[in-house]
């Protein structure tokens, strides 16, 4: 049975979902690698496309919201940020500022009680979309929030979203060729959050060759 927070979020991703499966991933690897408790997902960013089909392929795989870590710049448009609030992201701050602290602060502690309640989270640990396709130095966020929750990190690779729909164009073309690899989770005995993020990041740029 699905949780309560799903029953909206899993027909409308279910939906979703398939239409643009068919338009845009030739094919998906892993997916029985998903666990069926709290994880914590990281995946490199090389474009919007990843934001739509990663929380769409978990929602409809394991029928529960996934929280994903946003730019809290997109909740500056009221219709933008109404969509986000319903799909229920955890908005962070990327760039440099007093506030960018202490609303990252905020964000980690929502993350971890989401993961106390079960329910997964989402991170790219770039931080910002890649601007050229390639995989870009990490934050430790993830790092930090897999230290403290003590839950599996499942690495994620995709190819060929950069393509689809590269930074810099407003909408997405339409290439069946992107392929997402689902790596096994692990958990991290070492809790050191640099260490794990180098681990996680090692993980991804071999699921995204």
């Amino acid at each position: 049975m699905p949780k309560k927070g799903a029953i909206m979020a899993y027909p409308i991703a279910k939906k979703l979902f398939f239409p643009l499966r068919w338009i845009w991933i030739r094919k998906i690897n892993g997916i029985e690698n998903l666990p069926k408790g709290p994880f914590i997902f990281a995946a490199n960013h090389g474009s919007f496309l990843d934001d739509l089909l990663l929380p769409m392929i978990i929602i409809t795989t394991i029928n529960r919201y996934v929280h994903i870590y946003c730019n809290d710049e997109y909740f500056r448009n009221f219709f933008l940020r109404k969509f986000l609030e319903w799909g229920r992201v955890i908005p962070v701050r990327v760039y440099e500022c007093s506030e960018k602290k202490a609303i990252n602060k905020k964000a980690y502690k929502k993350a971890l009680r989401y993961l106390q309640k079960g329910e997964p989270i989402g991170i790219f640990p770039e931080g910002h979309r890649s601007p050229d396709g390639r995989i870009k130095k990490a934050h430790t966020g993830i790092g930090s929030l897999a230290a403290a929750a003590n839950v599996p990190v499942v690495p994620i690779g995709t190819k060929g979203t950069f393509r689809v729909w590269p930074k810099g164009t407003a909408l997405p073309r339409l290439k069946k060729i992107v392929v997402i690899q689902i790596g096994k989770p692990f958990v991290f005995k070492n809790k050191n959050p640099r260490q794990i993020t180098v681990k996680v990041m090692q993980e991804i740029l071999k699921l995204a060759k």
